[in-house]
Parts: C-alpha cells; structure tokens; sequence
C-alpha cells in the first residue's frame, strides 16, 4: 500500500469488545513501523468525536452480511455459468431452424445476432460474478450501477416467465416441467442476489453504510 511520505500518525477504529483486535494492537506494537497509530474503540466517546455517527454503524453485520453476499455471488456466478453453458442446446431442443426458416434472411439474422448478445451477457455475468465479487461489493458508483442493472435485467426475465412467453408450444413432459421450474427458481434467486447487491452498495437500512 502506498502510502503519502507526510503521514505520520494514523488512527484506526476498531470493535473493543472483540480479542482478536486486541491481540492485533499487541502485534503491531511490537513491529517495526513508519508512524504513529492509535487504536480508538469505537464504543468509546472519542470515536463519536472524531468520526460522528460511528455509532450507527455494526460492524458485525457489516461482516455477516458481506460473507453472505461474497458467497451468494459464488453460487450465482455458477449457476450463471451453467446456464450458459445449457444454453447451448435451447437451438436445437426448441427446433429454431425449422422455426425460423418461414422468416426473411434479415429477421432471421438479427433473431440470432439478439439470441448471441443474450447469451454474451450471460457469460459476463457469470464472469463479473466469479471474478469479479469484490469490486461488485465495492460500494462505489460504478458497482452501484452495475448491480440496479443487473436487478433490472433478471426482473424483466423472472417478469417474462409469467406473463411474456407463451410456453404452451413445449412438450408437457416431467424433463421439461423440471427444467421449467429449475429456470423459475434461478431467475428468482438472481433477481434477489442483485436486489440485496444493490442494497448493500446503496447503503439501504441493514446493510451498515457509511453514515
């Protein structure tokens, strides 16, 4: 970490109440160092003084609450992944060539240019998810944005399954009615990783934003 050469004393919040950060202060009392720090629980009064409405803010819940998203974003990165990968086959499990064969050359290539930026997206998900957890939890502008789009985008989707796509064309079998419902339950789960996302960049209630 780089730090500004005319830094000469720090000082560091931390939860009094918990060891381990008192174990923490007796190890880097011990160490070597370029400045001064000072250790300020942030129970005490002088916390409040140097950093008004710290007193709000829990950082246990912060902890929870961000393994729980860190871990959420795991599985629905994968999950994306699978999907992407599933979606290989939709072409031929739903006979699009036949299909589209009655359509002009134009609307036919676009109906596939449309179908590859789809599925494009759906691999930068999965990716952005995978690889990318820490600067979507970030609490920054951009991962703000980020995240309301990605809620958009899987809302509209879970939104479609009901009332946009007439699936009445799809054999009524136990495979298909199994993956019908495994679909519903992915679109539901990524509209509620990307909405709580959204929360936590937010600073919605709950979610321990800076004050």
């Amino acid at each position: 970490m780089d730090l500004d050469p005319e830094i000469d004393f720090i000082e560091v919040f931390d939860d009094g109440r918990f060891g381990m950060c008192c174990r923490l202060h007796e190890w880097i009392h011990h160490q070597p160092r370029a400045f001064a720090i000072a250790f300020i629980p942030s129970q005490a009064a002088e916390a409040e003084r140097v950093f008004p409405g710290i007193g709000t803010l829990d950082p246990a819940r912060e902890m929870v609450v961000r393994e729980l998203l860190q871990l959420g974003l795991q599985v629905g990165g994968w999950s994306l992944a699978a999907l992407a990968v599933a979606s290989l086959w939709i072409p031929a499990a739903l006979g699009w060539r036949e299909k589209l064969a009655g359509l002009t050359p134009l609307m036919r290539g676009m109906w596939w240019t449309y179908s590859g930026y789809v599925w494009g997206s759906h691999v930068f998900f999965a990716v952005l998810a995978l690889g990318f957890g820490d600067w979507l939890l970030g609490r920054s502008p951009a991962a703000t944005a980020m995240s309301a789009f990605l809620l958009l985008w899987w809302s509209v989707r879970l939104a479609l399954q009901f009332v946009g796509l007439d699936l009445g064309e799809i054999a009524d079998t136990p495979p298909n009615r199994i993956a019908k419902h495994l679909l519903t339950l992915l679109f539901v789960g990524l509209a509620t990783l990307f909405g709580a996302l959204l929360a936590w960049n937010a600073g919605w209630p709950g979610t321990g934003g800076t004050p």
